[in-house]
């Protein structure tokens, strides 16, 4: 998958393994039938790799061009994950970006 990233992190709120994808939606496909169910980004927990845990779904910008909110978020074609040095203790902070 296009954009995807796994992180170590190791810090006050979480201690493991993350898997962050994009969530590109495609043309013609049909018309979502629930709120947040399209664009953004997912984050899993993969500390566990047979039991991944997904911690957030369709994170992202759900802002329209006119600047009201959309039930859905924005498409999102690739997205990039780090940790700052040192990648552990009290200093340490993770980033995603996406475009």
């Amino acid at each position: 998958m296009k954009g995807s990233d796994t992180l170590e992190m190791h810090n006050a709120f979480f201690n493991g393994v993350l898997f962050m994808h994009p969530n590109e939606t495609c043309a013609g496909v049909p018309a979502p039938t629930a709120p947040r169910t399209r664009g953004g980004i997912n984050i899993w927990s993969i500390t566990n790799p047979e039991h991944p845990e997904l911690l957030v779904a369709h994170a992202g910008d759900y802002t329209a061009p006119n600047g009201t909110l959309e039930t859905q978020a924005n498409q999102t074609h690739s997205q990039f994950a780090w940790t700052n040095s040192p990648p552990t203790g009290p200093t340490s902070r993770s980033w995603t970006t996406k475009s």
